[in-house]
């Protein structure tokens, strides 16, 4: 879940934050922030953008050119010592 939350203190070494009434220690933010966004998931709280951001979609995988099929030629033997090619 993502919430937007006070700043209580905020200096060059961290960012404290009031989150359900529980404060909690985050990286330092811009020094004139005043709210912040952070993000409670599996037990950890993070700095967080407002909008949850997608996971990146992979780009498709080439698709494989297929080689031109070559022609064989053919061999006529007309007898045992003499091949046309």
């Amino acid at each position: 879940m993502i919430k937007k939350c006070p700043v209580k203190i905020n200096n060059t070494a961290c960012c404290v934050v009031s989150f359900d009434g529980k404060d909690v220690q985050l990286p330092p933010v811009d020094e004139t922030a005043k709210t912040v966004n952070v993000k409670f998931e599996n037990g950890t709280y993070s700095l967080a953008t407002e909008e949850p951001v997608a996971e990146p979609i992979p780009a498709p995988e080439p698709e494989k050119e297929e080689e031109p099929v070559k022609k064989r030629k053919k061999k006529t033997i007309i007898d045992e010592a003499t091949e046309i090619v």
